[in-house]
């Protein structure tokens, strides 16, 4: 691929000619559909910020093939935390009684999450169990 000298029209030409590739690679790496393209944004913004980082003799695809299973795996990572934050959430709420706070406009507040978390669906409310 001969690619332009500027740098803004090289990465143009990268992003046009790879970016759904990339795609298809994070989504083959198991990404759900509907966060491919946030997974494939991270990482054509990593390549942007530090192009200098891909060898020369290597291919841009490569390259970028690189990133995206680093993406993907650090994807996975957050999504692996995500339930223990929910957990988090769910034993705050349980924490505070209904009726006891010291604050007056806490009570509001937590009757408000209490009820937002009664209205999820019973997967969604089973995670934060």
């Amino acid at each position: 691929m001969d690619l332009p000298a500027a740098p803004e029209a090289r990465f143009s030409r990268i992003l046009d000619e790879t970016q759904g590739l990339i795609r298809a690679h994070i989504a083959g790496m198991g990404v759900p559909v509907d966060e491919v393209d946030d997974v494939a944004q991270e990482v054509y913004l990593v390549f942007a910020r530090q192009p200098e980082r891909m060898p020369a003799d290597v291919e841009p695809l490569r390259w970028l093939r690189g990133i995206a299973r680093n993406c993907s795996h650090e994807y996975f990572r957050r999504r692996a935390r995500q339930p223990r934050s929910l957990a988090a959430i769910a034993d705050l709420l349980a924490a505070v009684p209904a009726a006891e706070t010291d604050e007056p406009e806490t009570a509001p507040r937590v009757d408000r999450l209490r009820t937002c978390v009664e209205r999820l669906a019973t997967p969604h409310r089973d995670l934060l169990a």
